[in-house]
């Protein structure tokens, strides 16, 4: 169990929600489930877990999402994202952090700047990518 998840139920979790998205038909017409995807949500963040049967009929793991709110007032908000993904096999693969800041002009528009750091064999993150976005009102 991942920290943010246990953070959440330690807070409360404000909202589980499971969604089957996808089924298959096994050999004799019965719905197999294909994709299953588990949803937690609290104050703190939020963690999506996407799970599918591998050929051995197990549960592996797809991706799993984290979201960690950092700050958040009246002036904007600062999230981190944490997404993990998995092969097949339910083996990881490389991590991938993106922290999302999300500011309010005293105009009413909005400047939204994304940084991607992608993780290497070591476990180190390297920055990938930085945009900002701009949304004004008309």
């Amino acid at each position: 169990m991942s920290t943010i998840f246990a953070l959440l139920l330690l807070a409360g979790a404000q909202e589980t929600r499971t969604v089957y998205a996808e089924h298959k038909f096994d050999v004799n017409g019965r719905p197999v489930q294909a994709v299953r995807t588990t949803e937690v949500r609290g104050a703190a963040g939020s963690e999506r877990v996407t799970t599918s049967s591998n050929l051995n009929g197990r549960s592996a793991p797809l991706e799993r999402v984290q979201e960690r709110v950092l700050r958040e007032d009246a002036s904007g908000r600062v999230v981190e994202r944490v997404v993990r993904t998995f092969d097949a096999t339910g083996m990881p693969g490389p991590i991938q952090k993106f922290v999302v800041e999300e500011r309010k002009q005293p105009d009413g528009s909005v400047v939204q700047q994304t940084t991607r750091y992608d993780s290497d064999v070591n476990g180190r993150f390297e920055l990938r990518e930085r945009s900002r976005t701009e949304t004004r009102k008309q």
